[in-house]
């Protein structure tokens, strides 16, 4: 993925990311003198000024030399700007933006920041809600990958600066920082429909290699937005002094090393600089930017508490040589902090991410987008594709136009073809939702992986009488039934597991609650027989309502007549109409 630079050159970049400071006082004044600055050249020569000292330039110190015209201070700085060396000047880039933000507050973002999310690569993600499937159950839970992906960049920008002002010796470039924040603001640019839900259950749905992960194709769609002539970005990259080696150290953050190495996996940055990959997506311990920013995003929208305070982190953090490599690590003292930190994670997928009901929808809408594959295509670059098949490197111009709006796309839809996903869809709107019968998680130390096995054995418990009750027949009865297996937390860290069983509804809502009951009665059969804990049950499809209003309430076939209750308080006396 990131072989774009041979072994040679990787040794060289590694030595030397910014090819300035090894400019010794001559080839400054050659380049200062190709520039016109003819003045500024002969006074830098005479105090002995070379590439290494650049970045301590200032105002101030081009006064003390006795370059005093602000016109040439002016000069001077866009020069330096020009090859790359951003710290000079205080790093007071024209081109910045301030973004208001609800979370955050006012974040501002360096100029090539604001370049990459004027383009339409970045602009896709408005059109993606940053909890999927949540925002049908939590009206709230309308934030998009779009404000998100901002918050990350400034919160990526904040850690690696405060690293960089208490530990010097780090030798933390403005570079590095600008590459962090870049990596932070594309980490989710590879997203698709409705974000995890078309990563995690569609594709391996519906391709015969389903290992494919959306950090794949952030970064094939960053190579995109990169390349697409229409940005410009290329140009940018160099304005700013980023090279072909920093491209790939921001690819590597959002996706991880190209290979496996004991020694050293990654070509972006030196070993030196190993904690540089811990701040957007932190593969060792899971502890990063892009993780405080959903969880107060999150909490904000869904309307849940957020107890970790990401500020305490970033105050007490240091990078420390351990284990044979430098890595970010907190204060003893900040442990409590960080159990915070994971109960809010767990909070989050226990009461939102993981919510029986966001199941069910997710469930539907897996559904609908596998019925429609083979129908709904998506335009490219003279060329149609379906939603699979956008997902390869080659096809980021059809996967550009890839989002949310699938789901009007299919409802509005001519094409009979489309029908069935259309009815699944529609079924979503009036809420006439897959039903969850009931839910268990496993004793410690039993796992289930294979969701169909648990299927068949739970079928086995019930009788023919009871499979003709579910359906018409096994096979109809079988696709009634939807068996769900997932991980509360994710499990490269946690092995919770979760068992859930749901039931596709009829238009019969009483035989509908026969049928959950049937179902519950065979999943804790089940349960009992595979070390998993009692099942939690649920009603949730009930009996036709009643025709009559209970006692004491008016209807609307009785407007006139309401109960007059009279109640004593002290010597007042209140009548209440009911």
């Amino acid at each position: 993925m990131f072989n774009e630079i041979d072994g040679a050159s990787r040794l060289s970049s590694q030595i030397n990311h910014e090819p300035w400071k090894c400019w010794t006082v001559e080839d400054l004044a050659e380049k200062l003198e190709q520039n016109g600055l003819d003045e500024a050249a002969e006074v830098f020569t005479k105090e002995k000024i070379d590439g290494s000292m650049l970045d301590q330039i200032t105002p101030e110190f081009l006064e003390k030399i006795g370059i005093r015209e602000r016109g040439l201070h002016l000069k001077i700085k866009k020069f330096i700007e020009r090859n790359g060396c951003l710290e000079a000047f205080g790093y007071e880039l024209s081109g910045s933006k301030v973004f208001n933000d609800p979370v955050h507050g006012h974040m501002e973002l360096h100029p090539l920041c604001v370049a990459i999310i004027d383009t339409p690569q970045f602009q896709r993600l408005r059109y993606l809600k940053q909890l999927g499937a949540c925002y049908f159950v939590f009206p709230g839970a309308s934030n998009n990958r779009f404000e998100h992906s901002l918050g990350v960049c400034h919160l990526a920008g904040q850690l690696v600066t405060a690293l960089q002002r208490r530990q010097p010796w780090l030798n933390i470039s403005k570079k590095d920082i600008l590459c962090v924040q870049i990596a932070g603001l594309c980490h989710d640019l590879g997203h698709g429909p409705f974000s995890h839900v078309f990563d995690n259950k569609f594709i391996p749905l519906v391709v015969k290699d389903g290992s494919w992960k959306h950090e794949e194709a952030s970064v094939a769609m960053f190579d995109y937005m990169y390349n697409d002539p229409a940005n410009d970005l290329a140009k940018l990259f160099k304005q700013y002094g980023l090279t072909d080696a920093d491209r790939i150290f921001i690819k590597e953050q959002v996706a991880g090393p190209s290979q496996n190495s004991k020694e050293w996996s990654y070509f972006g940055r030196p070993k030196e600089k190993s904690f540089l990959y811990e701040i957007v997506a932190n593969k060792r311990n899971g502890i990063d930017v892009d993780k405080w920013d959903y969880f107060l995003r999150d909490c904000h929208h869904l309307g849940m508490r957020n107890s970790f305070d990401y500020t305490r982190f970033i105050h007490f953090a240091r990078v420390i040589f351990v284990e044979n490599q430098f890595q970010i690590c907190v204060r003893d003292k900040e442990v409590f902090n960080m159990y915070e930190m994971f109960q809010t994670r767990h909070a989050l997928h226990r009461k939102a991410y993981q919510h029986k009901v966001t199941h069910a929808v997710e469930i539907m809408l897996v559904e609908a987008m596998k019925e429609a594959n083979d129908f709904l295509l998506i335009p490219g670059k003279g060329k149609m594709l379906k939603m699979s098949e956008c997902i390869k490197e080659e096809n980021m111009d059809a996967y550009m136009n890839l989002n949310d709006s699938i789901f009007h796309q299919i409802l509005l839809s001519p094409d009979p073809n489309l029908q069935k996903s259309k009815d699944i869809l529609q079924a979503l709107q009036r809420r006439r939702l897959y039903k969850c019968a009931a839910e268990s998680v496993p004793i410690e130390g039993t796992r289930f992986n294979d969701e169909s096995v648990i299927k068949d054995q739970i079928m086995k418990a019930l009788t023919e009488e009871e499979i003709a009750n579910l359906g018409l027949g096994m096979m109809a009865a079988e696709e009634r039934v939807i068996v769900q297996v997932s991980h509360l937390i994710p499990k490269n860290q946690f092995k919770e597991q979760l068992v859930r069983v749901f039931l596709k509804p009829s238009d019969d809502r009483d035989a509908d609650g026969k049928c959950l009951q049937l179902l519950m009665e065979a999943f804790s059969t089940w349960c009992k027989n595979n070390k998993m804990k009692e099942p939690k049950k649920f009603v949730n499809i009930e009996a036709s309502p009643k025709k009559h209003a209970p006692e004491g309430y008016m209807t609307p076939e009785h407007p006139t007549n309401p109960t007059v209750k009279t109640y004593s308080a002290g010597k007042k006396i209140t009548k209440i109409l009911f």
